[in-house]
C-alpha cells in the first residue's frame, strides 16, 4: 500500500511539475524486501521504494524572446549559488536581472545587479577581462551586470596583417627620428591604427616600414601626437622574410602608449606582426586594427553557445564580460534533488568537474530558449492507472486478510 502511495505521490509531482522549466521526470522503483521470521516454511516480506530523477534526459527546447532564458544543448550544468554561498547545479535556465544589496570588503552596503533564477539562485561565472581573457582567477562569481552608464575600453592589442612588395628597392640602414614623424622619402610605407586610452580619448599610431635587406624591413611606429602631446616613436622592430614562401617571422611589438591627456603616463599595448608577408604583389593591408572603444552607451547583452557573456554597446562594441562554465558529473542521475529545481553533488554522483560550453563533453548555450520539463503527460497517466489498479488490488488483499481473521476469531468463540 504504502509502495503504491509513493508511485501515485511522484506521479502527482511529475503531472503538476508538466510545465515547470528544466524539470526532470522522477519515477519509483520497486525491491523486494525479505524478513526472516523463523524457521517456517515461508518467510514474509514486503516492498522496499526508490524515487529516482531522470536528470540526464533532456527536455525540449522552447523558444523566449529574452537573451537571459538560457539552455544547455547537451550535457552540462549551470552553477549557481543560493543565499549563503553553496554551490548547486540547475538544467532550468530562466534568469532575469535582480538589483540585490551585497556588502563590500569595506563593509559598505552597494546595489548590484545579478541574474537571479525564480528559486532566487544567482548564476555563476569567471570574471573576463576587456579582451575576452581570464581576469587572472579561474573561481566562480556571480554574474553583475552594469548599469547604463557611459563606458570607455582602453586599447591593449592590435594587429597589422599586409603585404609588402618585394620589388621594392632596398636602402641604406634607416635610423627613425626619435621627436619627429620620419620625413617623406626616408621611408617606404605608412599605415595607421587608431587606439584609445583608458578614458576613451582617441591615440593615433603610425606604422613606418623601409626595406633595408633583400627580405628584411624595419617597422617603427609612432605616436603621432596632439596640440598637447608630442610625436614620440613607440617602439622598432625588424621583419624578416622566408625567400622561398614570403613569410614573415616578425612575431609581435609590445610598447607603452601615452595618455591622450594625463602627461607621462602610459598604457601597454601589444602589436602582432605575425602575419606579415612579402611576395611581388603590391603592397595591401588586410587587418590593421586594435582593440578597444571610445566611450558608449550599453544597449543590451548578448551570451554566445561557448557561454560567454557579452555587454553590446551602441557604437557595436561587443565586450566579454563573463564565461558561464558548464559543471558534468560522472553520474548525474546520482546528484540529489533539493527545492527550486537545483541538485547538489553527493558521494554517487562523484566530483563536480568545469569546462566551456561547446567543447568536448559539454553541451552548447543557447540564449534565447528554454528547457521544457521531460515528463510525458500520457505516460503519466497511463502509469497512474496503473498504480490505482495495483493499490485498488492491495486494499483488496487487506479486506481479505481482514475477514479470514474475523472467521478464526469467530470459531474460536
Amino acid at each position: 500500500m504504502n509502495a503504491q502511495s509513493s508511485k501515485l505521490s511522484t506521479i502527482s509531482d511529475n503531472i503538476a511539475n508538466q510545465n515547470t522549466t528544466g524539470y526532470k521526470r522522477a519515477s519509483t522503483e520497486f525491491a523486494t524486501f525479505v524478513a526472516a521470521s523463523g524457521h517456517g516454511a515461508y518467510d514474509s516480506g514486503s516492498v522496499t521504494t526508490n524515487v529516482r530523477y531522470s536528470i540526464s534526459q533532456q527536455g525540449a527546447k522552447q523558444y523566449t524572446t529574452s537573451a537571459f532564458d538560457l539552455m544547455i544543448d547537451g550535457n552540462g550544468y549551470f552553477p549557481v549559488a543560493d543565499a549563503g554561498g553553496g554551490i548547486a547545479y540547475t538544467r532550468a535556465g530562466s534568469f532575469v536581472p535582480i538589483v540585490r544589496l551585497v556588502e563590500t570588503e569595506a563593509g559598505t552596503k552597494q546595489a548590484v545587479t545579478r541574474l537571479i533564477n525564480p528559486a532566487g539562485f544567482e548564476l555563476l561565472g569567471q570574471k573576463l577581462n576587456a579582451d575576452g581573457s581570464s581576469s587572472g582567477s579561474a573561481a566562480l562569481v556571480p554574474i553583475e551586470l552594469p548599469s547604463g552608464e557611459l563606458k570607455p575600453n582602453v586599447s591593449r592589442s592590435g594587429i597589422f596583417k599586409a603585404n609588402l612588395p618585394a620589388s621594392t628597392s632596398v636602402r641604406s640602414p634607416w635610423t627613425p627620428p626619435a621627436g619627429t614623424l620620419p620625413a617623406e622619402g626616408t621611408y617606404d610605407i605608412k599605415t595607421s591604427i587608431v587606439t584609445y586610452d583608458p578614458l576613451g580619448t582617441k591615440v593615433t599610431l603610425d606604422v613606418y616600414l623601409a626595406k633595408t635587406g633583400t627580405n628584411e624591413w624595419q617597422v617603427a611606429v609612432y605616436d603621432r601626437g596632439s596640440t598637447s602631446r608630442p610625436v614620440s616613436l613607440l617602439g622598432t622592430s625588424t621583419l624578416a622574410f622566408d625567400p622561398m614562401t614570403g613569410k614573415g617571422s616578425g612575431g609581435s611589438l609590445s610598447f607603452g602608449i601615452p595618455h591622450a591627456t594625463e602627461t607621462g603616463a602610459t598604457f601597454p599595448f601589444t602589436l602582432d606582426l605575425a602575419s606579415m608577408q612579402q611576395v611581388d604583389a603590391p603592397y595591401t593591408v588586410n587587418k590593421a586594427e586594435a582593440d578597444g572603444n571610445a566611450a558608449s552607451s550599453l544597449e543590451g547583452f548578448e551570451v554566445s553557445t561557448d557561454g560567454i557573456l557579452y555587454e553590446v554597446y551602441a557604437d557595436g562594441t561587443r565586450n566579454p564580460s563573463y564565461k558561464i562554465q558548464l559543471a558534468s558529473f560522472q553520474s548525474p542521475d546520482q546528484l540529489s534533488t533539493e527545492p527550486g529545481n537545483v541538485y547538489r553533488e553527493t558521494q554517487q554522483s562523484g566530483g563536480v568537474k568545469y569546462g566551456t560550453a561547446g567543447s568536448a563533453g559539454y553541451g552548447s548555450v543557447n540564449s534565447g530558449a528554454l528547457e521544457a520539463s521531460n515528463v510525458d503527460l500520457g505516460t503519466e497517466l497511463a502509469e497512474m492507472i496503473q498504480s490505482q489498479s495495483a493499490y485498488t488490488a492491495n486494499s483488496k488483499v487487506f479486506q481479505t486478510g481482514s475477514e479470514l481473521l474475523d472467521v478464526l476469531v469467530n470459531l474460536k468463540r
